[in-house]
């Protein structure tokens, strides 16, 4: 289903400027996948360690450049704690966006992509 979101804007007076009331509705979806696959290098008392293959991919219903690309790449991911679920990911992704872009809002960069990405995660979760 489409995701709406309404923002209103204050009036406010002053000597110099009024602000009128506005509202924008904008309606969107947006896909995301982001599939991974990998092995265990190594594991031991300093953590583990781990090597995949990760990919992203996004398509936007809106049209928005920025959420219409793909990326896949070769990642090294290491979990230093076994009781916290922190995770430092090192990646080089390769790809490109769709060009599918808005006329009132084009893209300004290259339609190829690739970048170095450095990630720490942390997971919380609590059980019921």
């Amino acid at each position: 289903s489409y995701l709406q979101h309404s923002v209103g804007v204050p009036q406010f007076k002053s000597g110099i400027v009024d602000f009128h009331d506005s509202a924008v509705v904008e309606s969107d979806l947006i896909l995301y996948v982001n599939p991974k696959a990998g092995f265990v290098v190594a594991e031991g008392s300093p953590g583990r360690l781990l090597a995949s293959a990760v990919g992203y991919a996004w398509i936007d219903t809106r049209h928005n450049w920025w959420y219409n690309k793909a990326m896949i790449g070769p990642a090294l991911t290491y979990l230093p704690f076994r009781e916290i679920d922190l995770a430092i990911e090192a990646s080089y992704m390769i790809g490109g966006y769709y060009g599918i872009q808005r006329p009132e809002s084009p893209n300004p960069y290259p339609l190829h992509i690739a970048a170095w990405r450095v990630s720490f995660m942390f997971y919380y979760a609590i059980g019921l």
